[in-house]
């Protein structure tokens, strides 16, 4: 290598005639299909498959959770009088009848966070549903009293608040439940 080559940092490196060919096809491939990104004439591939991690209390599955709480534990092990943050977590649980039901379990919040079981679920489906919560209503004002004449204003309007909910049915791919479906609310997935 030359020194002129080293100042422009230019470095010569040896490619068979076979190599160079590949490279410059894929090249000209990768060319030709931002283009038709570019252009719209073709779409990115669209994620399809979506998964998520579902809480486990005992091996059984959180399906939805209620109020946490402070509390002061009364133990020997609690001598620095700290509070601790408890929670209460809906979980399935199959009786023996075979039928699954749902049962209140309160832990300790941090350690379930910390240390609960996981297990890797598919989102299969997930519905929305919508919730319209009127907060309030106020009265609408003319921005542009000059230009827009036709404008009603002092009119009462409701004070809208629109949030979703989505109801999910999973299936687990991994663990000792692996297989089993469940239906439930997405806000306990990935806690």
């Amino acid at each position: 290598m030359t020194e002129e080559n080293k100042k422009e940092g230019v470095e010569k490196v040896e490619v068979d005639a076979q190599q160079l060919k590949q490279l410059l096809a894929d090249n000209e491939a990768f060319k030709q299909k931002f283009a038709k990104i570019e252009k719209g004439v073709e779409k990115p591939k669209r994620v399809t498959e979506h998964i998520a991690r579902l809480r486990l209390i005992k091996g059984s599955p959180v399906v939805d959770f209620g109020k946490t709480w402070e509390e002061l534990p009364r133990t020997e092990l609690n001598q620095l009088n700290e509070k601790r943050l408890f929670g209460e977590f809906i979980v399935l649980v199959k009786g023996e009848d075979g039928k699954e039901r749902q049962v209140v379990e309160t832990v300790d919040y941090i350690d379930f966070i910390n240390e609960s079981e996981r297990a890797k679920v598919s989102i299969l489906y997930q519905k929305a549903t919508k919730h319209v919560d009127v907060q309030d209503t106020v009265r609408k004002s003319n921005p542009d009293p000059v230009h827009n004449k036709d404008f009603r204003g002092g009119e009462e309007v409701d004070l809208e608040v629109i949030s979703y909910s989505y109801m999910c049915e999973v299936e687990v791919i991994d663990g000792t439940l692996k297989g089993n479906k469940y239906k439930l609310d997405s806000n306990v997935l990935n806690i």
